[in-house]
């Protein structure tokens, strides 16, 4: 009867530490992950910034041509400004001259777009003008810029409407998944013209999945690399003091028997040396 009451605690406290082990494991995969998602939009953000303060590293332009189905010839132009970490690209449906700023060009770019459906120029510039239905089509520029490290994760639909000056002084102008500074026209000059809207992007937050997802995991496991390493260190640091390593209970370098705070290193019960008292009496 002592081996059997023996056999159940030991499997008790078997089954007790393994549960706790992969509930702790759980717990931290969870939390690698959640940080891994804010580090992404925060890196995004920041990227969104760099457009701000300076120039595309890469720019080119190009003029799709094709017929209809009524066998009319149609055409559009394309803009593509690249920085480190964010992708822009401009559809316009006249001929314009490019607007040219100061010369604080970046020369270091980096655009990474893995898995993402890539559409057609045609296609992604209707979808587009699609969803912001501008009031003066062939007025209006519309952009859609993309931003990330390493992969391209957070994305922002753009148009701008510049044939004419609102009463405000402005220009029209649209945005879906992302905020967009107001566009005063007296700060732009020699209309028709195209530059890039991510000169005036903030905080984009429209998904890229693929990337949002590749982006976490790398983020996720480098979180979990560097916590290893501390943890390691850590520990080691503790255990020099006379201290257990993981609750930092004072042992004065006797780690013998373990410790009975947390307990590392303490002998779990087994059948042989843990068989119930006898009653007394």
């Amino acid at each position: 009867m002592g081996r059997v009451y023996a056999a159940i605690r030991y499997h008790q406290y078997m089954t007790h530490t393994e549960s706790a082990r992969v509930q702790r494991i759980t717990r931290r995969c969870i939390k690698a992950l959640l940080l891994g998602l804010v580090l992404n939009l925060l890196v995004a953000w920041g990227l969104s910034l760099i457009p701000h303060k300076l120039g595309p590293g890469d720019s080119r332009a190009a003029q799709v041509v094709w017929r209809s189905p009524d066998d009319v010839q149609e055409s559009l132009y394309t803009l593509e400004h690249k920085w480190f970490g964010v992708l822009e690209h401009q559809y316009h449906n006249t001929r314009r001259s490019r607007f040219h700023g100061p010369p604080r060009q970046i020369s270091l770019w980096w655009t990474w777009r893995p898995f993402e459906q890539i559409y057609s120029s045609r296609d992604e510039a209707r979808a587009i003008f699609s969803e912001l239905n501008p009031t003066n089509p062939d007025a209006s520029v519309a952009s859609r810029t993309r931003f990330g490290f390493p992969a391209l994760s957070l994305y922002c639909n753009t148009m701008i409407d510049d044939s004419a000056p609102l009463p405000n002084g402005e220009f029209a102008t649209w945005t879906r998944g992302g905020f967009f500074d107001r566009i005063d026209s007296t700060t732009l000059m020699g209309k028709p013209s195209v530059w890039p809207h991510a000169q005036h992007i903030w905080l984009p937050y429209r998904p890229i999945w693929s990337g949002l997802v590749i982006n976490t995991l790398i983020y996720a496991l480098v979180w979990m690399m560097i916590s290893y390493l501390y943890t390691r260190v850590r520990n080691a640091q503790r255990m020099l003091r006379g201290r257990c390593p993981f609750c930092a209970y004072e042992h004065h370098h006797d780690f013998t028997h373990g410790c009975p705070e947390c307990g590392w290193r303490k002998t779990p019960p087994t059948p042989e040396n843990n068989t119930p008292e006898p009653l007394s009496g």
